[in-house]
């Protein structure tokens, strides 16, 4: 049933949804979908791609249904005129000190080297896996 429940459209993004609220576990799933999007967000912009364009982009490779949401949702209010961190706030996703960078990033004209530094900030603090 919980399998059925996942690959239907509606029943993957609630429980992707309810994963990212368990504690620890919901806490380092988020870590790593923010480091991936802002990761790949970064890159394409520093590449020319126009940000409404990138954030789709972006999405497709967050992993969690929740995160693409809360990515894919903004983009019609960023063609309206909006800031990004704006944009990102209302989904209750992303945590403020993300949006704040994300916002000076915005303001200084420095987005994707902003977005870099966040996801190298997420990478640098993962738990590691194993020892050598």
């Amino acid at each position: 049933m919980l399998r059925q429940c996942y690959w239907a459209p509606r029943g993957r993004h609630a429980i992707d949804a309810l994963i990212l609220r368990v504690p620890v576990f919901g806490s380092v799933i988020k870590q790593f979908g923010v480091e991936r999007l802002t990761r790949t967000l970064g890159t394409l912009l520093s590449n020319g791609v126009p940000l409404v364009e990138a954030m789709p982009i972006s999405a497709r490779i967050c992993g969690n249904t929740a995160l693409k949401k809360a990515l894919l949702d903004p983009c019609e209010a960023l063609q309206a005129g909006r800031t990004v961190a704006d944009s990102l706030r209302e989904s209750r996703v992303f945590p403020g000190t993300v949006l704040q960078l994300l916002n000076v990033g915005e303001q200084t004209g420095a987005l994707d080297s902003m977005l870099r530094k966040v996801a190298n900030f997420y990478e640098d603090e993962r738990i590691p896996l194993h020892r050598h």
